[in-house]
């Protein structure tokens, strides 16, 4: 089941499809990462990739000396797409493990219960890396990139 929607802004379109994004052609695919960069869980886009490229896309990102880790929250890490319908992968540092979110949650300095701050670093964590997305685009001269929902 396919729902389009299509949204004008500028030159932007926006279009929601519900599916697997390892199936869509395009020109960058944006993989949710978490910060050591390991391709894993269950049903998710990392897992999927990594099935899809046995492996090589996560063995390319394990290369400290070109993708650091951990890699900060919101950084992009881009791949070439290996065998997958796109030109290249941008892995977006979305998340940590639970020491790393609670340190970043603490780093704000706000008053807020440790559950709203973990929220408010998921959330512009989030935001800076879609910015830091649309940027990887210009640079790489792109025109379509598939975002998965990311939360």
């Amino acid at each position: 089941m396919s729902i389009h929607i299509n949204e004008a802004i500028s030159p932007v379109v926006i279009k929601a499809v519900q599916g697997d994004i390892t199936d869509i052609e395009t020109d960058a695919m944006v993989n949710s990462a978490n910060t050591a960069m390991v391709l894993g869980g269950t049903r998710s886009v990392a897992s999927r990739i990594n099935e899809l490229t046995e492996g090589r896309l996560e063995s390319i990102l394990s290369n400290d000396d070109k993708y650091p880790k951990p890699v900060p929250l919101g950084e992009v890490c881009v791949t070439e797409s290996d065998e997958l319908p796109c030109s290249f992968v941008f892995h977006l540092s979305t998340h940590g493990n639970l020491e790393e979110m609670v340190n970043a949650a603490n780093e704000l300095g706000y008053e807020e219960e440790l559950p709203d701050r973990l929220q408010i670093v998921l959330l512009d964590s989030i935001k800076l890396g879609v910015e830091n997305l649309l940027r990887e685009c210009e640079e790489h001269c792109l025109e379509r990139m598939t975002i998965p929902l990311i939360g």
